[in-house]
């Protein structure tokens, strides 16, 4: 009789850890589902609202643009042996704040021909109105210099959009 209480006891002790699991499974997966059926409740209005023209409260996308405002307002080569390196600014003229300014300089050989490319970005968010300093280093090296080149120019090519509100 003492053998058939411990193993009741073992039984009830085990049939509570499972009673007590299932709750927990059931309590993480309703607060799963109501948080998962909220953001998808938030997106359909955000997209109703995107569809019907009307403004939301704060946009959190925009696209890069020729138009968006960031241009390079100066540059100068720094050259060496085996390496360019292009110091210089770029400035928004736009109404948004832009951040990961993507500046790519391009190389071309006398006759015209494109001979490589460099990149780099301006660090740190650029406000309407502002400038930053950019480096592009082509990082050549005596093993494997630069490409020959005659000329080069200096482009903005992508920003990525600063929420309104953001730092």
């Amino acid at each position: 009789m003492e053998g058939e209480s411990v193993n009741s006891h073992q039984r009830s002790g085990g049939i509570s850890k499972i009673w007590a699991g299932l709750l927990f499974g059931l309590g993480f997966s309703i607060s799963l589902v109501s948080i998962a059926g909220l953001a998808l409740y938030t997106s359909y209005r955000l997209s109703q609202k995107h569809q019907a023209g009307e403004s939301t409260s704060s946009t959190w996308h925009k696209t890069f643009t020729p138009e968006s405002g960031i241009a390079v307002l100066s540059h100068e080569p720094k050259r060496s042996a085996h390496n360019l390196k292009v110091l210089g600014t770029v400035g928004n003229k736009g109404k948004d704040t832009w951040d990961l300014i993507r500046v790519e300089v391009d190389l071309f050989d006398a006759k015209g021909a494109f001979v490589g490319r460099c990149e780099s970005y301006a660090s740190g968010p650029i406000l309407p109105g502002h400038q930053r300093y950019f480096d592009v280093d082509c990082g050549g090296s005596e093993r494997e210099p630069t490409p020959e080149y005659t000329r080069y120019t200096v482009e903005v090519i992508n920003a990525s959009y600063e929420m309104e509100g953001g730092t």
